[in-house]
């Protein structure tokens, strides 16, 4: 009689559970990580880069975010919600260039199908010279809206 009602209760508590699922949820993107578009100085135009490998430093895992193998006009820079600042490694042949990036985080709570996310405040933006001749903040709040956030202009000669 035990493992009869017992069955019963599993059977009627995953009923309640599948059925109290929205089938709507999360819409939105989940994730807030600035993207960077890359830029010629001379004209402000768009740049698509062949020859540039990114990737970031101290990341846990595989860091690589561009490699040389494709062509890419913008890339992802994703930030870390426990750590006040990100660096990047940008490597063209033997040149490098470091961008760090200096930011406030905070979670941020999106709704109930969503749940909360980090948000971050850029503060400041720094780098090396040597491939990026500058770096222009478009909107220091990045949230989960995928827009693009830093544009980077790099040095072309």
């Amino acid at each position: 009689m035990r493992s009869v009602w017992l069955t019963y209760c599993l059977i009627a508590g995953a009923a309640l559970l599948l059925g109290g699922c929205s089938n709507e949820g999360c819409m939105n993107n989940r994730n807030s990580i600035p993207m960077a578009g890359f830029y010629r100085l001379a004209d402000e135009e768009k740049l698509s880069v062949s020859k540039l490998e990114i990737y970031g430093v101290g990341s846990p895992g595989d860091s690589l975010l561009l490699d040389t193998a494709r062509s890419s006009n913008q890339v992802y820079l994703p930030l870390r919600g426990m750590q006040p600042s990100a660096q990047f490694v940008f490597k063209a042949g033997n040149l490098t260039d470091t961008l760090t990036i200096d930011y406030n985080s905070y979670p941020f709570f999106d709704g109930e199908d969503c749940g909360a996310m980090w948000r971050y405040e850029l503060t400041s933006v720094s780098y090396l010279h040597r491939l990026i001749d500058s770096v222009f903040v478009t909107d220091p709040l990045i949230t989960n809206v995928e827009r693009e956030r830093l544009m980077i202009f790099l040095k072309t000669e």
